[in-house]
């Protein structure tokens, strides 16, 4: 249980605790309501008592069954984020390098929050709250639940369901916004993580305190954006899941987290995608320049699209891979296959990572999670075809079904391959890894695909792993839980990946949709 201390007579002209439980009364807050609260201490005016007061109004309303958690985060633990940026962004190499080697390693336990408010870091240092151990968001809780909820929070998942967000949505928590607005709504980002369609990774790097020594580690997730948030929020403000009124001197907001996660990630799909229509007279849309900036063509006008010419702003490599079909029988099953091909992508790019040097905010590679049969091509995608630098097939006998699929090796297969000056190159090796992601009848390959063409892992260290492979697939081994054997895999394809990526230049080409045809169909496989 939370510590409790008792109310008393605020002083004269400030706020007491009691104002503050019976304002929280009225904007419904109920009690075992679990909360993630995002606090401004000034906007809610002068508190008798400060940060410990309002905790312990809110704790008299909530009651003792209730979790009660803040973001604690530490955005200078990192070599990209924008506090980061904003900080080093007048010093030199020299400079830079001393910065950086004097960012202190997180420790859950001694490391204050930065730029969270005053409350956040009371309620993180108020015993008995527990902490997550994620170097760069981290959140702290209080409450019987507290532990479970910051237990998880892996590495390369900073805000998504492998986080104190996924506990929280889980556990039916509410948003307590209590001086601040949607901008530092934290479960937004979760909303991020679960939106269709494309999801662009990026490299991060942090220091944690491990055996008493200093680590960095580098990792792979998805690129955050926040700059909408606000108008997100002033749509959710209009429905009746949003709950307003003052608390102390500022406008408050009280809301479900599960359903303005369910609202943020349809709006958010809406916002950000963008669609290549089939129908003439309907304007496209297309990318500007090495840093992708959405720029809409006229009607009916053709456009040029500038494209990264230089090896570190290409993207290593495009997942091609047959998405669960919706409605089929075996849609549980497939669903999970979609994960797992997930999966698959976010090791295999943080493997590439680790092997080719990129500039800072550079894609790894690109995956689409959200096309389907009959949807429509989303320019990302288009654009992806025509840049990436390595096409990586995840065969299956779905996969040499899928028209999508055919379209997107035949489009990698139009694309020139030149080596490049001063490296070594193969004429056979080409910008096309195929990779067993589930047996399938070998016989049946259609011609683009020949056996050869298949990636095989090594022999070292483990004799076995090649037939492993070829007998189960990625998917399978998986399935098996033969995690040592899948890793080895991924770590042999991301060198052969690196390898191919730096020895050659795959020139890029401008598609449209009616350009790409499927060449497993032509080529007679049925």
């Amino acid at each position: 249980m939370i510590g409790e201390r008792a109310s008393r007579a605020p002083r004269s002209g400030l706020i007491g605790r009691d104002r503050l439980a019976a304002d929280l009364r009225a904007l419904r807050l109920q009690p075992g309501q679990n909360l993630l609260i995002h606090c401004s201490l000034r906007q809610l005016g002068r508190i008798d008592g400060g940060a410990g007061a309002l905790l312990d109004a809110i704790m008299d309303v909530a009651g003792p069954e209730a979790t009660l958690v803040v973001p604690t985060q530490t955005p200078l633990n990192s070599l990209s984020s924008s506090a980061f940026l904003a900080a080093t962004a007048h010093l030199d190499a020299e400079e830079r390098a001393r910065f950086v080697a004097a960012i202190p390693a997180f420790d859950p336990v001694s490391t204050p929050s930065t730029g969270m408010g005053v409350f956040a870091e009371y309620v993180r240092t108020r015993p008995p709250a527990s902490r997550s151990n994620h170097p760069q968001v981290s959140f702290a809780a209080l409450g019987p639940a507290a532990h479970a909820c910051v237990s998880d929070h892996d590495l390369n998942c900073h805000l998504g369901d492998r986080s104190p967000l996924g506990w929280l949505y889980r556990a039916d928590a509410a948003i307590l916004l209590l001086g601040v607005g949607y901008s530092a709504c934290t479960a937004f980002h979760l909303a991020e993580y679960r939106l269709p369609g494309v999801r662009s990774l990026r490299r991060y790097h942090c220091f944690a305190a491990e055996d008493g020594s200093r680590v960095e580690h580098g990792f792979s997730d998805i690129a955050l954006e926040d700059g909408d948030f606000e108008l997100l929020g002033a749509d959710l403000d209009a429905t009746p899941l949003v709950r307003r009124g003052p608390v102390g001197s500022a406008e408050c907001r009280l809301l479900p987290l599960r359903a303005a996660v369910d609202f943020g990630s349809a709006w958010l799909g809406l916002r950000r995608r963008r669609l290549i229509s089939k129908r003439s007279g309907i304007s496209t849309f297309y990318r500007h320049g090495p840093l992708d900036t959405m720029v809409q063509a006229p009607v009916g006008q053709e456009v040029e699209r500038t494209v990264p010419d230089d090896e570190s702003l290409s993207t290593p490599f495009f997942l091609s891979y047959a998405h669960a079909e919706e409605g089929s029988l075996t849609a549980g099953a497939a669903h999970h296959s979609d994960l797992m091909a997930e999966q698959f992508f976010s090791d295999l790019s943080e493997d590439v990572g680790q092997l080719i040097s990129l500039t800072m905010g550079a894609e790894i590679g690109f995956m689409d999670v959200g096309m389907r049969g009959g949807m429509q091509w989303t320019d990302e995608l288009i654009h992806a075809l025509g840049t990436c630098q390595v096409l990586i097939p995840l065969l299956s006998a779905p996969y040499l079904r899928s028209e999508w699929c055919g379209k997107e090796w035949y489009a990698f297969s139009r694309r020139s391959v030149n080596k490049r000056e001063g490296r070594n190159a193969t004429p056979r090796q080409g910008c096309i890894i195929p990779v067993i992601w589930a047996p399938f009848p070998y016989a049946l390959l259609p011609s683009p695909v020949s056996e050869d063409m298949i990636f095989m892992p090594t022999s070292k260290p483990d004799p076995q792993l090649p037939a492993q492979y070829r007998e189960n697939g990625i998917f399978g081994l998986l399935r098996m839980g033969r995690e040592d054997s899948y890793h080895i895999i991924v770590w042999q394809l991301a060198m052969h990946v690196s390898k191919v990526y730096h020895s050659q230049q795959v020139e890029p080409q401008v598609f449209r949709l009616e350009d790409l045809h499927n060449i497993f169909e032509s080529s007679g496989h049925d």
